[in-house]
């Protein structure tokens, strides 16, 4: 621990960017309201002929149920 903060004092003091919110870290803070709202149309779209019904009838009539024990 003693060696981690020894290191971090060292890189604050060598690169001062890291020590100022415009540096390496900081955060953007873009005004978001006039962007348009996210759709997932076209996902929804491109996934669309992937979803399938399975629907499994059985010739005889009987339910042949296998139980695992």
């Amino acid at each position: 621990v003693v060696i981690g903060l020894i290191v971090a004092g060292l890189l604050l003091a060598a690169l001062p960017m890291l020590r100022s919110s415009n540096g390496l870290f900081a955060e953007k803070t873009e005004n978001t309201s006039d962007e348009t709202p996210v759709s997932y149309n076209k996902a929804v779209r491109r996934a669309a002929p992937a979803v399938v019904n399975i629907y499994n009838r059985n010739l005889n009539g009987a339910a042949n149920v296998l139980s695992l024990g």
